[in-house]
């Protein structure tokens, strides 16, 4: 039986719920979008929504194999260094309404109900779970994607990008050397497959040409002489520039895989039933979020200096 509310008649409460239905499905299947969060660091949504904390194992490995003897015994050990870490799961919310009269309005005259503050909701929701994942919050001793204590930082070979006399080869040095040592340092355990630069070395990347007898960017020569398993993929993020040592720009190199970080949201969005507050009836939105965790973080760098 449809839900009844005051100050609205059978007809104009069963109209409202309509509406509201069509308003919810436009906004969980157009989701407001896209965020860099959910495109750099892959998220964990099999956590339990009724969970107080979440705890991770932060691993580095070491060891590697050998060749046997016939009949050895005496083989390598594998060591794996595990450190366990349990951080607070929070909630965090917004909400959206209408008043008695705009729901009466838009059914005398035929007219379906605004989504326009339930996308503004989803919006704020997504815009905070995006930020927290990228940044962090010190206050909740959450970590961030862009400068997490475990993850292996150093200055870039050259560095100095915007200088005139850095050359296109000497950027490109920069760049392989940060790939090559993550596959020295994890013994070609993990490759990276995303690079992630601010807007200035971005624009640098793309849009200069590597040599004076060139037209090819120094980006376009990278991909074209890559040599690897996987060619990295090219992101920028505004939130790079001036965070590294001495307000110097960052890049970030690593492997995206859920095996090497993940953010913990055990709720994306969700909406709870309308509620009447006098004239309005309101409708509480929700997300529930955990920080940014880099599970192996030495499959990852910083590189300073830019």
């Amino acid at each position: 039986m449809p839900q009844q509310f005051m100050h609205l008649d059978a007809a104009q409460s069963a109209f409202f719920q309509r509406e509201l239905l069509a308003v919810q499905k436009r906004v969980y299947e157009q989701p407001f979008g896209p965020l860099l969060a959910d495109e750099l660091i892959p998220a964990n949504t099999s956590i339990d929504p009724g969970a107080e904390f979440y705890a991770y194992d932060k691993i580095t490995q070491a060891g590697m194999a050998q060749w046997l003897a016939s009949g050895a015994t005496d083989l390598p050990r594998v060591a794996v260094s595990k450190i366990r870490v349990v951080v607070p799961l929070k909630s965090y919310g917004a909400s959206y309404g209408w008043t008695v009269q705009e729901i009466r309005a838009a059914k005398y005259a035929g007219l379906p109900l605004s989504d326009r503050l339930a996308r503004t909701a989803r919006r704020v929701i997504d815009t905070f779970r995006n930020t927290k994942h990228l940044l962090g919050d010190t206050s909740l001793g959450w970590s961030s994607f862009i400068n997490d204590a475990s993850v292996p930082v150093g200055n870039a070979v050259n560095g100095l990008w915007q200088n005139a006399a850095t050359t296109g080869d000497k950027i490109l040095q920069d760049i392989n050397q940060a790939l090559t040592d993550i596959r020295t340092t994890t013994k070609r355990a993990y490759q990276a497959d995303t690079i992630v630069v601010p807007p200035n070395a971005y624009t640098k990347l793309t849009t200069t040409a590597r040599g004076a007898s060139t037209d090819t960017t120094i980006w376009q020569y990278f991909q074209k002489n890559f040599v690897g398993d996987v060619q990295p993929k090219l992101v920028m993020l505004e939130d790079l520039a001036g965070i590294g040592a001495g307000g110097t720009d960052r890049m970030i190199v690593y492997k995206r895989d859920p095996e090497v970080l993940e953010a913990a949201v055990p709720i994306v969005y969700s909406e709870e039933p309308p509620d009447q507050d006098g004239f309005q009836i309101v409708i509480s939105c929700e997300g529930r979020i955990g920080p940014t965790v880099w599970l192996v973080p030495i499959a990852a760098k910083y590189i300073d200096g830019l």
